[in-house]
């Protein structure tokens, strides 16, 4: 049971906002069970992310060897950010444009340009994917990507992560284990959506397959928010406040928890109930 969750681990300081169980998104209960297989989206302060990630199984040593497919624009700001970031990082680039490989060569200093495509084979095997702790795949090809992402699953790479913009494909990532996915139209959906949601919203993250929405907001004086527990707010079903930010304080919600004026509020929401999270941010015209 979710509960347990709790009892067994106090200071974990996560909240599981959403279960998704086949085609179904629920929003738990305490009493609530997680079952084998059940996709389980959770908030919790960064700083707990790998506490949480290693209780529930997940291991979470840094990737060294890594090969990343694509040299674009998302994939040399991507490889720009872990040569920043990573320390002892061996990083092998796929481009199969020689001008854009060449450039990269000319930019990169930790790492290993090859020219070639991520659909080749050989290709895969220069970059050394039966020894990589992850590879990427980030070019504007669908196929390229989901093909790299088999091939280095089926080589033994330890983790693999494809850009797909077709839901088949990420269906089919997700259902034979391959690995996990990014959806370019889910980021640019929920950038174009932080303008058009209103109310206090400043940040909103549609999960990938659009199925529910992640949104912080900022609480006014008039929010329904204000006053009451969070028991006793009565949410409806479909939603789940997964997190306060108070003061620079991250605060995770519990039944007697209060929401105050000026606080950041995230709130899970499947797409029905939009709407709602919208009134709970909306500002009266008596608050100005």
């Amino acid at each position: 049971e979710i509960g347990s969750l709790t009892e067994l681990f106090p200071d974990l300081n996560t909240v599981i906002v959403g279960l998704k169980r086949n085609d179904d998104i629920i929003t738990p209960k305490f009493n609530d069970k997680i079952l084998e297989n059940d996709l389980a989206y959770l908030i919790c302060p960064s700083d707990f992310a790998a506490r949480v990630l290693s209780i529930l199984g997940y291991q979470n040593e840094q990737a060294r060897r890594i090969v990343l497919v694509g040299g674009g624009s998302i994939g040399k700001e991507v490889g720009k950010l872990i040569e920043s970031k990573i320390d002892n990082i061996s990083l092998r680039i796929i481009e199969k444009d020689e001008n854009i490989a060449d450039d990269l060569s000319d930019k990169f200093d930790k790492s290993f340009v090859i020219l070639g495509s991520g659909m080749d084979k050989d290709i895969l095997n220069e970059a050394e994917i039966s020894n990589a702790d992850i590879l990427i795949s980030l070019t504007n090809s669908d196929e390229t990507n989901f093909i790299s992402a088999a091939f280095a699953k089926s080589d033994g790479c330890d983790r693999v992560i494809a850009l797909l913009n077709n839901k088949d494909f990420q269906g089919l990532i997700r259902s034979v284990d391959i690995g996990d996915f990014l959806d370019p139209k889910a980021i640019t959906v929920s950038s174009i959506l932080r303008h058009v949601r209103r109310g206090h919203i400043r940040n909103i993250y549609t999960l990938s397959d659009g199925s529910a929405e992640v949104i912080e907001g900022e609480v006014s004086s008039s929010s329904e928010l204000v006053g009451p527990t969070i028991e006793e707010l009565h949410l409806a079903n479909g939603l789940r406040i997964g997190g306060i930010l108070r003061d620079k304080n991250i605060i995770m919600p519990r039944g007697d928890t209060k929401i105050k004026e000026g606080d950041y509020v995230t709130i899970f929401s499947i797409p029905e109930k939009i709407h709602e999270v919208e009134q709970l941010f909306r500002v009266s015209a008596s608050y100005y």
